[in-house]
């Protein structure tokens, strides 16, 4: 196969991008990187041809040929993060957070900030205040860190005492995938057996 020229290559990146791509470097070969300047947005980049050349599809300058988002301020911490259309869309908030991290953190000085951590609105505090420190099913009670409080009629709006319960992660998960069915004497049924 002989080697392309510099010509031949340019006519592939005329077929093969969507946006005006010029080669301003010399092409040696296949697997040897060359410089394109995009000459929409004048962004220079290197890349194998290769990659271009045999292409199936259209490529895209990296700096303007993508759909592009936004810059958001992390509301916790006040880092620049950026989000595509696809996440501003689905932000139901209206708060950006850089990592998990920052968002925990924010999402509980909101709540503490509403009153929402106050005992008397907040259930698990005041499960814990009010209830053994245990699961109520099988006994275990090794790390309160690890326990859970449960609403028994399984309406998270219903936060009376009466309601909640506290179980283990895995008597919980089992009530919650709806696998078992917890009785009014704390007893789980097997729903599978019935």
């Amino acid at each position: 196969m002989a080697k392309l020229t510099k010509e031949e290559v340019q006519k592939r990146i005329d077929e093969n991008f969507d946006q005006k791509v010029l080669l301003i470097s010399d092409y040696i070969n296949a697997r040897t990187d060359v410089i394109l300047r995009c000459l929409e947005c004048g962004y220079e980049w290197k890349n194998k041809p290769h990659n271009f050349i045999y292409a199936n599809h259209k490529h895209k300058c990296p700096n303007c040929g993508f759909v592009k988002g936004e810059y958001f301020k992390c509301a916790y911490c006040g880092k620049e993060v950026y989000r595509t259309p696809k996440n501003i869309k689905k932000n139901k908030s209206g708060f950006f957070y850089c990592s998990h991290t920052c968002g925990n953190l924010h999402k509980n000085e909101l709540r503490k900030q509403s009153g929402e951590w106050d005992n008397s609105l907040n259930y698990r505090l005041r499960a814990f205040e009010q209830l053994e420190h245990k699961c109520v099913v099988c006994g275990w009670d090794d790390d309160d860190r690890i326990l859970e409080v449960h609403h028994i009629d399984e309406n998270r709006e219903n936060n009376n005492i009466e309601n909640l319960c506290i179980l283990c992660p895995t008597c919980h998960r089992k009530i919650t995938l709806h696998l078992y069915e917890l009785t009014s004497d704390f007893q789980l049924i097997d729903k599978s057996k019935q």
